[in-house]
């Protein structure tokens, strides 16, 4: 029987919908998983792919199942696959600028102080992009001063500078997580 079920949208524009469900007493993760094009009527081009997949984040939708927390959850899911997106975007009509590189770092110390086991991997697989890629992107930001990174440790802070850009930033809240 089925007594929840959380939804996220996947792709860089949402093309995919994922319909996480979860049983009366499953706790450590959802019973099924069911992916469909967000609008059955166009599906996207190419088909489902594993890049969509990896996008499905069942650690945030146990988080959005818990009762005192399923709406402040919620919607910092939501902002956060905006954050991804708008990341994406910029990237791919820019290329690395300040701008998207204060993205990519809030991003990334987002994952830091939620406790992401690979804040790292879970970046790439998240933007599209490779580990390497990610980590060279960090150390960028780093070098143009926008993040500030504790040596040997993950984590950080996004300098003066970072906060000024992520104001800028179309995000709603702008560079409020970063102080967390």
């Amino acid at each position: 029987m089925i007594t929840n079920q959380i939804t996220q949208y996947l792709g860089p524009e949402g093309e995919w919908t994922a319909v996480l469900s979860f049983g009366p007493r499953s706790v450590d993760g959802p019973v099924s998983i069911m992916v469909s094009p967000t609008d059955p009527e166009q599906p996207p081009h190419g088909g489902l792919s594993s890049v969509a997949l990896r996008e499905i984040d069942i650690r945030a939708a146990i988080k959005a199942r818990e009762p005192r927390t399923s709406g402040s959850a919620a919607g910092r899911w939501r902002m956060e696959q905006n954050r991804i997106r708008e990341a994406r975007q910029l990237f791919e009509s820019e290329g690395v600028t300040d701008h998207y590189l204060t993205a990519l770092s809030q991003l990334y110390l987002s994952a830091v102080a939620r406790g992401e086991h690979r804040p790292l991997r879970w970046l790439a697989d998240r933007t599209g992009r490779t580990y390497s890629t990610v980590k060279s992107h960090l150390w960028q930001a780093t070098r143009r001063g926008i993040l500030e990174r504790s040596s040997g440790r993950a984590g950080g802070a996004l300098t003066e500078k970072g906060k000024a850009l992520a104001r800028r930033n179309a995000w709603p809240g702008g560079g409020e997580d970063d102080e967390e």
